[in-house]
């Protein structure tokens, strides 16, 4: 009896080490995914992008925020493709911007069964706001090309991104605008993020 009473409660203990070594998952450790589907609620953040001024403005720091909601993403092998449903700026918003990029560097672990996700992940994408409604006279961007550091697990997700935006820039109502390319850095919170992978 004493024997048991001494093995059961380190039993329980190495089936607990085992579990919190594993992050609590019963996830198969075996799977390498190819293909991998991702979906996120939506996804908030900001950028700073520099202004070099002009005739019109003097060089200056722009704060743009911008809310995308739900994303969908698919990965296969270092290719990504992606599409949102909107993405909000601070003057206006994009209606199913889309993604095209390539994984530099990625960590999947798989944290419960298919589930997904990735710590760290670094890629490369390109984004096309071929939609845009705004408000004159905002600055209002177009495309951009970036490199993002990211992170996530268990629905949620945070990234870091720097790149170059391509931006139409319009003075007055009337004003057709013009198109430049502007730096910048940005950081956002991902939220609902689940990744699937096959």
């Amino acid at each position: 009896m004493k024997v048991i009473r001494l093995f059961l409660p380190a039993l329980v203990l190495t089936l607990a080490a085992s579990a919190l070594a594993h992050e609590r998952t019963w996830a198969p450790w075996e799977i390498e995914p190819t293909v991998l589907f991702r979906t996120e609620f939506v996804s908030g953040g900001a950028g700073v992008c520099f202004y070099g001024g002009d005739r019109h403005s003097p060089a200056q720091l722009v704060l743009m925020p911008d809310v995308s909601m739900l994303s969908i993403d698919v990965e296969w092998w270092k290719l990504r493709f992606g599409v949102s449903a909107t993405e909000v700026f601070l003057y206006g918003a994009s209606i199913l911007p889309l993604r095209a990029g390539f994984t530099i560097i990625d960590r999947p672990h798989n944290y419960a069964g298919r589930l997904f996700g990735k710590t760290p992940e670094v890629y490369a994408q390109f984004k096309a706001h071929w939609a845009v409604w705004y408000d004159p006279p905002p600055y209002v961007n177009g495309v951009c090309a970036e490199v993002v550091a990211a992170i996530d697990r268990y629905g949620v997700g945070l990234s870091a991104s720097a790149g170059v935006a391509g931006y139409w820039s319009s003075y007055s109502a009337g004003d057709a605008g013009q198109f430049s390319l502007r730096p910048y850095v940005g950081i956002h919170v991902r939220l609902g993020t689940l990744c699937a992978g096959f």
